[in-house]
């Protein structure tokens, strides 16, 4: 897909194309929201384009409920002093969707919230190779002009902007599901080192913590 293209409507998986791709799933439904290899189950809409970014860019705002059962439950989110201004009441422009929930349970409270949900996606084919690839070529566009090695934020972001929304199309064989994450991640790091800008140890250290 052209990354200089604005994102692409999807109304089927089959229709995605090539992969990787960042997807934009509204009221995304999974088997299994702690495992990313189990199948997606539906979604009521979704974007799809190869730049987070431009994704992001077209997330609506929420309507705040005017339940006042809903109101309580959004109040009970960990983001609800994000959405309040100094009297403690709801501030709507300050109100956003939970597109990258750090918790499976935070993308269901938007839709109980809000009536509707969005969550990004970085969609892969299960192949370890292709992800490495993609992963790689990511480092060097954000590499472009910086003549150091490779740094701490530039790794980071290969796991909170890619790793850490990933989920697979088709879904990854549950045989292969608790072996298949540490071999990977192992072949992403041994093909980073040996690149001629390749991060310091001390930068991997501050990796692991995250991790």
């Amino acid at each position: 897909m052209n990354p200089t293209l604005p994102p692409m409507p999807v109304e089927a998986l089959s229709e995605i194309g090539d992969l990787p791709l960042f997807v934009l799933f509204q009221d995304l439904v999974v088997e299994d929201e702690w495992d990313e290899g189990s199948p997606i189950l539906s979604f009521s809409a979704a974007l799809a384009h190869p730049d987070f970014e431009r994704l992001e860019d077209t997330v609506p705002r929420p309507v705040l409920p005017t339940d006042p059962q809903l109101l309580t439950a959004l109040g009970e989110t960990s983001r609800a002093e994000d959405w309040t201004d100094d009297s403690g009441a709801f501030d709507p422009t300050a109100a956003c969707f939970t597109i990258r929930p750090e918790h499976p349970a935070e993308s269901p409270t938007d839709a109980e919230a809000f009536g509707t949900s969005w969550q990004l996606i970085w969609l892969c084919s299960p192949d370890r190779q292709r992800i490495v690839a993609a992963l790689l070529e990511t480092l060097d566009r954000n590499q472009i002009g910086n003549t150091g090695p490779i740094g701490v934020s530039t790794l980071l972001g290969l796991w909170q902007d890619h790793l850490d929304l990933i989920r697979y199309h088709p879904p990854l064989p549950p045989q292969l599901a608790t072996s298949w994450w540490p071999l990977f991640v192992d072949e992403l790091m041994a093909q980073v080192n040996l690149r001629p800008d390749a991060p310091t140890p001390e930068a991997w250290d501050e990796v692991d913590r995250y991790l």
